[in-house]
């Protein structure tokens, strides 16, 4: 059984507590927040973009901490959640890693390079194992998607589409600030760079446009991943507070089929296979939370580094979302990766 802490029980907060009070791996032994009210139960308030209201806990039997810090010290702590906003998460990160906790982190990692790779460092120095919570790489659509292209059947990558758009989070006034959230392309389109990223490592060059007006409330861009001939077409916005639906959606074309799947349209991933035959693959039960606490949990019980979702990747996809901001900042210029960047991926191309 792993002890778990978490902290922040805002929107992803309550997301990661109601996965571990339900999973028999997990038990919940501490919660940390600034708010009085949510460390009396009261999770009602919180709200987010892909989720329901939210709800009251009985934390009678949890130790509750208005001080993150006093959480880290908590003796029988074994695994942290950071579910904070994203300028707390290096400190924090590194603290609770250097008291040997293990940590799963919420995305983004971070929104500067030194912080990025600070945060890699202090997880090569910890017994402690450090997870990026990047759930799309366990969503069960993009879970399978990428099992099929590895497995060869869709034969070669020749273009790939992603895209993900939302109105501008009314939770978290610090994410309309973009040296706190790092603006839409690092806090929410992180999430499909990091899966291009996952599926098919990191990319030669990149280049972006877009416009961005956070006190107007907007945030939009195109960007493009190059890998050699072929390119991944990024979309990503925030459009103005109120009633923009949350939609997400890919389509992967290779040489045998074409991958689709879009959350708006209610269609789950189908395959549209170059001889005509179209096909629904089975998908796993539960969502990308469910499934990223559950690979995390297991690879903490079996002392194996998390080789789905390790931090030397998580910080190269910052790394990524950083120079596609830099290219629009630029107009569109073509940006090429450092190769030195290479050197922090944990396995390009790994089989699943």
């Amino acid at each position: 059984m792993v002890k778990v802490g978490v902290i922040g029980l805002g929107f992803m907060g309550l997301t990661h507590l109601q996965v571990y009070l339900k999973h028999p791996k997990a038990k919940v032994v501490a919660v940390a927040d600034q708010i009085k009210e949510r460390l009396k139960g009261d999770l009602s308030g919180v709200q987010g973009n892909i989720m329901g209201p939210g709800r009251k806990f009985d934390f009678s039997k949890v130790k509750t901490y208005e001080n993150a810090e006093d959480l880290l010290n908590h003796p029988e702590v074994d695994l942290v959640s950071v579910c904070l906003p994203t300028p707390a998460h290096a400190p924090i990160v590194k603290q609770a890693l250097a008291r040997g906790k293990h940590v799963l982190c919420e995305k983004p990692m971070a929104v500067t390079e030194a912080e990025v790779d600070a945060m890699v460092a202090a997880a090569r120095a910890s017994k402690g194992k450090l997870m990026v919570a990047q759930c799309i790489r366990f969503w069960p659509d993009y879970r399978k998607a990428r099992e099929i292209v590895k497995s060869g059947s869709l034969g070669r990558v020749l273009a790939a589409r992603f895209e993900r758009k939302s109105g501008l989070p009314a939770w978290g006034g610090w994410l309309r600030d973009e040296s706190k959230s790092g603006g839409a392309i690092v806090d929410l389109s992180i999430h499909d760079i990091d899966f291009a990223h996952h599926l098919l490592g990191i990319p030669e060059s990149v280049r972006a446009t877009g416009a961005v007006d956070l006190k107007k409330g907007f945030d939009h861009y195109q960007g493009t991943l190059r890998y050699g001939g072929a390119a991944v077409s990024l979309e990503g916005s925030w459009i103005f507070q109120g009633e923009y639906p949350f939609s997400m959606s890919f389509d992967i074309l290779g040489e045998e089929g074409l991958l689709s799947f879009h959350s708006a349209l209610n269609r789950p991933l189908t395959v549209y296979w170059a001889n005509g035959r179209t096909e629904r693959p089975g998908l796993t039960a539960g969502d990308g939370y469910f499934g990223e606490i559950d690979y995390f949990l297991s690879c903490i019980e079996s002392g194996k580094a998390p080789e789905l979702s390790p931090p030397e990747e998580s910080a190269v996809s910052v790394k990524l979302a950083l120079l596609l901001k830099e290219s629009r900042r630029l107009g569109g210029e073509e940006m090429p990766v450092p190769e030195g960047w290479r050197k922090f991926s944990f396995s390009i191309n790994r089989a699943p």
